[in-house]
């Protein structure tokens, strides 16, 4: 027969250890950390984070913040997907990216002291990790690794930026899309037997904003690399049947 206090030495046991899970700081065990400008982070440090941040649910077609609004937080993604967009001078929306995992949104316009230039959506139920613009500057100067990270991120998104721009001015669009659905299958792909199903919300007239064209031009491109057979359209959503093939296609064309 067990000892009578044995049973209450296990269960004070269990519950140190569930108290002890439950203080292990969020980033640590956020899906998206590896993505993210903390992934350098110790747990240490991550603790004191863990105690800047609010974690908020959004759910599709929410605002984070709206073009030329002041930046009052940084939002780093943990699940779900973004929409950053801005507007054409003839009134036209231009999507600049999607934004998912990983991700952090408005620091930019944080660190050099203006209003943000693009505006934020939720495209489906989204989780972010808020961080106040006070504890954002806070935490940059005592953490090496963070600015690090940071600038690397902002760095990508210019050179993105730049290699955009050159793919509006020198390339066939038939070839920017392909590019696009290339990249899209990596970031937003589902894999199927049939191929890769690009996420059913993200529609014709969000494609044609992210490569800044009519959706009468995109609906020539997408019929001209259907008739290939390199992709199916579907109602609101497009299936690449074979990534390889389109890539081979790409780089045969260019």
């Amino acid at each position: 027969m067990s000892h009578p206090n044995g049973h209450f030495r296990l269960l004070a046991g269990n519950q140190r250890g569930l108290r002890s899970e439950q203080s292990e700081p969020r980033c640590l065990r956020c899906p998206a950390k590896i993505q993210s400008i903390f992934c350098d982070v110790d747990g240490a440090r991550l603790g004191e984070l863990d105690q800047l941040l609010q974690i908020r649910t959004y759910p599709p077609s929410a605002v984070l913040f709206m073009e030329n609004d002041e930046p009052r937080a940084a939002y780093c993604v943990c699940s779900g997907r973004v929409k950053l967009s801005s507007s054409s001078p003839d009134g036209r929306g231009v999507i600049a990216a999607i934004a998912g995992p990983g991700a952090l949104l408005g620091a930019r316009a944080i660190l050099l002291g203006t209003s943000h230039d693009l505006t934020a959506i939720a495209m489906e139920q989204t989780q972010l990790c808020v961080l106040s613009k006070e504890s954002l500057l806070d935490l940059l100067p005592r953490d090496a690794g963070i600015p690090l990270q940071l600038a690397r991120r902002l760095g990508s998104e210019l050179g993105d930026a730049y290699r955009k721009f050159s793919g509006v001015a020198c390339k066939p669009l038939t070839e920017r899309l392909a590019e696009l659905l290339l990249a899209l299958c990596q970031t937003h792909g589902e894999p199927t037997p049939a191929g890769i199903h690009l996420r059913a919300n993200l529609c014709q007239e969000e494609l044609s904003e992210l490569l800044g064209v009519s959706r009468r031009s995109l609906n020539r491109a997408l019929a001209e690399l259907r008739d290939l057979g390199l992709i199916q359209c579907r109602r609101r959503s497009i299936l690449v049947r074979n990534s390889i093939s389109l890539y081979d296609w790409l780089a045969l064309g260019s």
